[in-house]
């Protein structure tokens, strides 16, 4: 989600920001956002569940990632809020904690730490995890810039829960009915053609994901068609399609989607996580809204291609929690794209692109020393 610049922000604004930047409210997380220069602007968000942290074998590879991350972004700083629930450890007895400050201790500095513990919110000593400052309770977040900024944009709540990140609302039904005509058609056009046309055809649906994402950047609002939906569906299950679609979205795309789509090359450096420059950040929401709405036009049955798709589209954004809510709603449904059991299985081992190039970097650099 695009969060805006709050100049002066306090504590209070950036924690209220969190749930926007992560798309839901976070529970029994420890969640960093990095702090950017020249004047700390909110940067990435990472997020990992406590238990996770707290875990003997996956804790120290949740803390590295958190590292990696900040690194990559070149942060200035780190701002870190935990979320427990009054039966969880305190800040000072919570091992996963402790172990993420140890990793940031080495790389990124912890500019303010935050306690969400049982309903109350408190600032603590990133050092001593000790209290500072005054105890605020959860509805002076509802009074922060942050919460105005937003009501004045009009940008959507945060969703409830991470769980309701692969939920999607009920749309009418006509227009539920236009978009699926449009999509069979789509789909039955491609299947009685020849190969000449096939490309043709995917060159075509790639210029509709194009114009569509472009005209969102731009306009956020715009009505989106329903035959238009089910077209930019159908596009989506056929692989090489799919795979220009993601390219596409990439920065320095150049023209490998189009080569994507003509079958001309397989697995381009824009999709190689360790030389790729990664997504372009200008088109995160109107990433976010084209898919959210092509997915709600389809029947559930049918979704597995897009939910699939956009669960790529978020691992390589580094969103952990809706790339992996994603892929498993996707593998749910009938005949599902290899893609999405390689990014939950990818999440699921906390491999990114952000930490995959943040590792090969400080392996240059140990090789460098070495010699």
């Amino acid at each position: 989600m695009s969060v805006p610049v709050i100049k002066g922000a306090t504590g209070l604004d950036v924690v209220a920001a969190i749930p926007y930047c992560l798309g839901y409210q976070p529970a029994a997380s420890l969640v960093g956002v990095a702090l950017m220069p020249p004047r700390g602007r909110l940067g990435a968000t990472w997020r990992a569940d406590s238990e996770g942290l707290r875990d003997p074998e996956a804790g120290p590879d949740l803390a590295h990632n958190l590292a990696a991350v900040m690194v990559q972004q070149d942060a200035q700083g780190v701002f870190l809020v935990r979320y427990a629930t009054a039966d969880e450890p305190s800040a000072d007895q919570d091992k996963g904690l402790r172990l993420a400050l140890a990793a940031l201790r080495q790389t990124c500095p912890v500019e303010a730490l935050w306690d969400y513990w049982g309903g109350i919110l408190r600032e603590l000593d990133p050092r001593t995890l000790q209290p500072i400052g005054d105890v605020h309770a959860p509805d002076e977040l509802k009074g922060t810039r942050v919460m105005a900024s937003h009501a004045a944009l009009g940008t959507p709540p945060p969703m409830r829960c991470r769980a309701a990140l692969a939920e999607f609302p009920e749309v009418d039904k006509e227009a539920q009915r236009r978009a699926a005509r449009a999509e069979r058609r789509a789909i039955d056009r491609f299947a009685a053609s020849d190969d000449a046309a096939r490309v043709g055809w995917r060159l075509k649906s790639l210029k509709l994901w194009r114009t569509w994402l472009n005209r969102l950047a731009a306009a956020p609002s715009a009505p989106v068609d329903p035959v238009v939906l089910g077209k930019l569906g159908a596009a989506l299950h056929d692989q090489p399609t799919r795979d220009a679609v993601i390219a596409a979205q990439m920065r320095r795309s150049r023209t490998w989607p189009e080569r994507l789509a003509k079958g001309l090359i397989g697995c381009p450096p824009v999709l190689d996580p360790l030389e790729s420059d990664g997504f372009e950040p200008r088109y995160g929401d109107a990433s976010d809204a084209l898919f959210r709405q092509v997915i709600a036009h389809q029947a559930p049955k049918r979704r597995a291609a897009a939910l699939g798709t956009f669960a790529t589209v978020k691992w390589w954004r580094g969103d952990g929690s809706a790339a992996g809510e994603l892929a498993e709603a996707a593998l749910d449904c009938p005949n599902p794209p290899a893609i999405a059991a390689l990014a939950l299985a990818s999440v699921q081992a906390l491999i990114f692109p952000q930490t995959l190039k943040a590792k090969a970097a400080a392996a240059r650099r140990s090789v460098a020393r070495a010699a």
